[in-house]
């Protein structure tokens, strides 16, 4: 009788470690929003363009990562309500490298979007696909 409660117990202590690591991952995995916006050329942005994302933490700070971009000079990002209201410092978007904007002020619970803006001196615009959350990943 004393190995099969052991047995029960490593089993439902196994479970439940399983369950919290998934739901970790899943939590940690739904932050990110990939979405592709069109970039103007001569600095113009997306403006509030492309998938929202929700925040979900009280962070001050917004993250972005790009994912394929073409111009040659580069982008730069902050985070944008529905109205056009700007959440977040700028900061630069890089392909395959995450960047932090400051002094996020979005609230918990509300959707975001990246507003993605050419340099003034860029002759192109073109679509930017790129992975951001209102939240510090």
């Amino acid at each position: 009788m004393k190995k099969t409660s052991k047995w029960v117990k490593l089993m439902a202590v196994g479970v439940v470690l399983i369950g919290i690591v998934g739901t970790a991952t899943v939590v940690s995995a739904a932050t990110w929003t990939i979405t592709t916006v069109y970039v103007p050329n001569l600095g113009f942005g997306s403006r509030a363009s492309g998938l929202p994302n929700i925040k979900q933490s009280s962070s001050t700070y917004a993250s972005f990562n790009g994912d394929d971009q073409h111009n040659a000079l580069g982008y730069n990002v902050h985070l944008m309500d529905y109205y056009y209201n700007v959440n977040s410092d700028w900061t630069g978007l890089w392909k395959n490298s995450t960047s932090y904007a400051g002094h996020n002020t979005g609230k918990q619970g509300q959707e975001y979007y990246s507003d993605v803006h050419s340099q003034y001196a860029e002759p192109n615009g073109d679509w930017v696909r790129l992975h951001f959350s209102a939240d510090r990943k």
